[in-house]
């Protein structure tokens, strides 16, 4: 028994080690077909190419909805899931009176809010998180409701299609209902809008008025295509099902042309103070790509590509979800930075009023009551001058708004993103042709329908439908110019899906080449013990790095790595470097400015005669305003080549001489002591290294001192030089002690006759005498 136990388990392990191969075997050929699959399903039509919309059609489809038969069975079999789940059905009832009876309320609430929002005395950013959740409630009942019942109806097993159908439409037109919903209740005049991203009303307006009517048509239709879509019938889709999608996709081409023109009432303000942007200089290309996609899904569906026209405008819509939610939380994060920085503004108006205080009180008491006080100028805190938001906080909003939207779209878009690779075959180097994969017609089973029910169809390499096209081997496929490594022989060739994604690099590495050093810097930099001018160093080798790397893949991307091109880049740069020997040195010069650091961003240096602040240090030069807010452009050469002064490199403290000259008969001592004084009274002087007075020389008609301080920094020089000689002034008239000035003796050698002078003076009439 025992060894044919032990025989029968052999048996047994080797079947299941036969079966475990046959499984993975088999999971390889389905990811096969499934990539086959999803790489083709857009580019095949779902609907025949001369299929026409036939009355008959349009009886079908009325037959189809008006199944009393189905409609009694959904029912009996709803009504029996019901009754067996009272307790979910009580819950949910219970769920949707409630979110009822609370967007009846929310509006009085919102009202509450905006009047605490107005005072600034009672508001505050949770004021603002309330009223978007309110504004969430009051958009919920209606698209709640919707998603219960297309819910229950979906539960019950063995369901009619048609019922089935309905499900699907309801739980669709629910999840369209609710950001309409919620766009509409921000836009009201006592919602986020308007009380708290402080939009203007006469963009709210136009937007809320086209809201009325796109509402209450596009969520109906959007239920009807769905529900159609799920029939397996193509007659229905081809005739009632593309007519309600034409509709849908108008109406939606046409809310988009009213919301988003340049020149209506809700751009137009915004696009006119902006005419030196993108948006202005762009506005007659970013509004026909916003408003003819619906259009081209039109065309893709009469064309017979129906279910790649519903594939696409489903993901439009999400995107276009996914700017509402992406301008919301833009709108929230300015919202409380406002708040913040109104915060600052008044603490710092009230610690200025106290300080003020303060200040007259001692001097109040130190002229014992007999002096008349100024009146403290009282603060009105909703009259506040605000400081205006920092750039690096509105360069971090920035990044996070790029980054969000960048992931979202590529979460929305990746499932469609492998029907891009049937661009690998489309080649347009070294010449235009529609690369024929041969080896794929090679064994394997067929394609033969996409739907139950749906005419089998395909495309050939001539765009024909209605011929069935056999599913490639696994060995059998051909790989494309993109996946060819650097080492393949022969012809360099290009596609389309090379260039799309090459220029997809670039504009990706643009973007990062803006916002994402910023956002490091904002993030992780400033947290490290460094300080400006090494961040700014750093940030700036990160820009250098992302757009090298960028176009070194984006070209990799095209096939042109760096083994082809190295001699004629070799060559380009030899010829390059004598050229334009000057661009290149400033080129080099800015490199090392940036890793030696010699001049660093915010550094008062003396160049060439000119003494500035350095503010920008850019590849080919850098830039410093000097005390006139004139700005100076040096190449970076000259900093590397030339003589520069950098005040403030190794140690921002600065020496200042004062000198003075006094009068002979002056007492020395005194002389110092109240030198000595003068600068320890000054605030702005330093303690230690201590200041110091010296007896320089004795002068032709001075005794010649000279106070050495010492200041922090060098933005106090003039200040300091201001201050020190008023207050040495008035302590050397209180003092006694003269300011001498230069002593000259006048010796007249040959005049003339002096003695005649004065008789001609005397013979003068007092009356003709100058007074």
């Amino acid at each position: 028994l025992l060894d044919q136990e032990i025989a029968e388990s052999t048996t047994y392990f080797n079947n299941l080690d036969s079966l475990k191969k046959s499984l993975e075997e088999k999971l390889t050929v389905v990811q096969t077909y499934r990539g086959y699959i999803e790489e083709r399903i857009l580019w095949v039509r779902s609907i025949s190419g001369d299929r026409t919309s036939l009355l008959s059609d349009l009886h079908d489809a009325q037959a189809w909805i008006r199944d009393s038969v189905s409609w009694k069975k959904a029912w009996t079999l709803t009504t029996a899931y019901l009754k067996a789940n009272k307790a979910w059905f009580i819950v949910g009832s219970i769920l949707v009176v409630v979110l009822w009876v609370m967007g009846v309320g929310s509006c009085k609430k919102l009202r509450l809010i905006n009047d605490q929002v107005a005072r600034f005395s009672t508001d505050s950013f949770g004021l603002s998180i309330r009223a978007f959740f309110l504004t969430i409630i009051s958009s919920a009942p209606a698209a709640a409701t919707l998603y219960i019942c297309g819910w229950v109806l979906k539960q019950p097993e063995d369901q009619p299609a048609i019922a089935l159908a309905l499900s699907t439409g309801l739980l669709s037109a629910s999840f369209f209902l609710f950001p309409l919903s919620f766009l509409r209740r921000m836009l009201r005049s006592c919602g986020l809008a308007d009380s708290h991203f402080r939009w203007r009303v006469a963009t709210m307006k136009p937007i809320r008025r086209n809201l009325r009517w796109f509402i209450p048509l596009i969520v109906p239709v959007v239920l009807l295509v769905t529900m159609i879509d799920q029939s397996d019938d193509e007659g229905i889709n081809a005739s009632f099902g593309r007519a309600l999608f034409t509709l849908e996709l108008i109406a939606l081409a046409f809310f988009l042309h009213r919301v988003l023109r340049p020149n209506g009432p809700v751009l137009n303000r915004f696009i006119e103070e902006h005419k030196n942007g993108w948006v202005y200089r762009l506005r007659y290309v970013w509004h026909p790509i916003a408003v003819l996609p619906p259009l081209v899904f039109i065309a893709l569906s009469w064309l017979g590509f129906h279910y790649t026209a519903l594939q696409l405008q489903s993901r439009l819509e999400q995107s276009l979800v996914l700017a509402l939610v992406l301008v919301v939380a833009n709108g929230m994060m300015m919202r409380w930075l406002f708040i913040a920085r109104r915060r600052v503004a008044v603490d710092d108006a009230r610690r200025r009023r106290a300080q003020q205080a303060a200040a007259a009180e001692i001097a109040s008491k130190a002229t014992q009551g007999d002096s008349v006080q100024e009146p403290i100028q009282q603060v009105d805190a909703d009259k506040v001058n605000l400081p205006s938001i920092s750039s690096q906080t509105r360069q971090l909003f920035g990044a996070a708004i790029s980054v969000a939207v960048v992931v979202g779209l590529f979460v929305i878009w990746a499932e469609a993103m492998p029907a891009l690779r049937m661009l690998d075959r489309v080649q347009i180097w070294p010449n235009i042709r529609l690369i024929n994969p041969a080896a794929e017609t090679v064994g394997g089973p067929t394609l033969t329908t996409l739907n139950p029910g749906t005419t089998a169809a395909a495309v050939d390499t001539n765009g024909q439908s209605g011929i069935t096209s056999a599913v490639p081997s696994p060995t059998n496929m051909i790989p494309s110019s993109s996946e060819k490594g650097p080492e393949t022989s022969g012809p360099l060739t290009i596609t389309v899906s090379d260039v799309g994604l090459s220029l997809v690099i670039l504009i990706s590495t643009w973007i990062a080449f803006r916002n994402i050093p910023g956002l490091i810097e904002i993030i992780v930099l400033q947290r490290l013990p460094l300080d400006a001018g090494s961040r700014y160093a750093l940030s700036t080798v990160m820009r250098y790095l992302i757009a090298i790397i960028g176009v070194i893949v984006a070209f990799n991307s095209l096939g042109i790595s760096w083994s082809k091109v190295q001699w004629l880049a070799a060559a380009l740069t030899f010829g390059l470097a004598f050229g334009l020997q000057e661009i290149f040195a400033n080129f080099v010069s800015g490199l090392i400015i940036l890793a030696e650091r010699p001049i660093r961003l915010g550094d008062t240096i003396t160049v060439g005669g000119v003494t500035g602040t350095v503010t920008r240090i850019r590849m080919r030069a850098t830039t410093i305003a000097d005390w006139d807010r004139k700005e100076l452009v040096i190449p970076n050469k000259t900093f590397i080549t030339g003589d520069v002064i950098n005040w403030s490199l190794s140690d921002p403290i600065l020496r200042v001489k004062i000198p003075v000259g006094v009068s002979y008969s002056s007492d020395v001592d005194k002389v110092t002591s109240v030198l000595m004084s003068v600068a320890e009274k000054n605030s702005v002087v330093l303690k230690d290294p201590k200041p110091q007075v010296v007896f320089k020389e004795f002068g032709d008609s001075t005794l010649n001192f000279e106070l050495r301080i010492f200041i922090p920094q060098i933005e106090y020089l003039i200040p300091v030089r201001h201050d020190l000689h008023i207050a040495i002034f008035k302590a050397f008239a209180l003092s006694g002690i003269e300011i001498a000035f230069p002593q000259r003796d006048l010796h007249v050698r040959s005049i003339g006759d002096l003695s005649k002078l004065v008789e001609r003076r005397e013979d003068i009439p007092a009356s003709e005498k100058p007074q």
